[in-house]
């Protein structure tokens, strides 16, 4: 009764798949003999609870300036026995959550620019998260990962005018940080640090034996932070938009940038 009518009752048999969207509710049992079935589930912990765990703080935060209902003071001594002050609190705290909900829909410009950046952060570190805890390790077979160390040696450098592509866009995320945003114990004292810093993460350095265990992976795997040059964010840009195109490696800043992608083995080279 708690989990409302059955929809729908399915009989499969041997070799029959079935697909239930996330959130679900399933239960299976056999029926005349024992049976064996086999579970595949995608897309783990990429609900809209999972994004709001990541991205209410940062929400309310940005809501607080803009909205009284988040300052007001909550009813005092309201757990104090006798006195019935704990509706009031609920009916403070629903007022306030959905004042942030109809400001998210429609508000001003400046409420507005700062939602906007903080789901825009939320969402760069809930894709992080999901690209390397996630993710198996990407497998291509232009991609050769399992090299040895001597091939990897012997690896011709990429040349100037050389076309390239990015490996599948799905696989790899990247956006952009003023110097300031980025936190001082990153850079060593003294560093100096000019313009816009690239942060590029993708699945290709995963370890399998931890996948999906509960262990999360190190910071640094399949993390690159560059101080880059706006010539190379809208190259990485292009390489991703066209793909699986290949681009062209046209000038000096360029062709440093792309070493740095192969070292990570992030592209494709005919």
């Amino acid at each position: 009764s708690r989990v409302g009518k059955v929809l729908k009752k399915i009989i499969a048999k041997k070799g029959d798949l079935i697909y239930l969207p996330r959130g679900t509710i399933h239960t299976a049992r056999a029926l005349d003999s024992d049976s064996v079935h086999i579970t595949f589930s995608t897309y783990q912990r990429h609900s809209v609870y999972d994004f709001l765990s990541v991205a209410a703080n940062r929400i309310i935060d940005a809501a607080a300036p803009f909205e009284i209902n988040l300052r007001k003071g909550i009813p005092i001594a309201y757990r104090a026995a006798g006195i019935d002050k704990k509706n009031t609190l609920r009916k403070q705290i629903s007022t306030a959550i959905r004042a942030v909900a109809d400001a998210l829909e429609q508000s001003s410009e400046e409420y507005s620019m700062e939602l906007d950046h903080a789901i825009s952060t939320s969402s760069d570190e809930f894709t992080i998260d999901f690209m390397k805890n996630r993710l198996p390790p990407f497998t291509d077979g232009n991609i050769k990962k399992n090299e040895t160390d001597q091939s990897m040696l012997t690896k011709k450098p990429i040349a100037m005018f050389e076309e390239i592509s990015i490996i599948n866009p799905s696989f790899i995320h990247f956006f952009t940080v003023d110097e300031e945003e980025v936190d001082a114990a990153e850079n060593e004292p003294g560093q100096q640090t000019e313009g816009k810093i690239l942060r590029i993460f993708s699945c290709v350095n995963n370890d399998r034996s931890a996948h999906m265990l509960g262990e999360e992976a190190p910071s640094e795997s399949g993390d690159i932070s560059i101080n880059a040059e706006q010539e190379c964010i809208d190259f990485l840009a292009r390489l991703v938009s066209s793909y699986p195109s290949f681009v062209q490696v046209n000038s000096d800043i360029l062709l440093k940038f792309a070493a740095v992608l192969d070292e990570c083995s992030l592209i494709r080279r005919k």
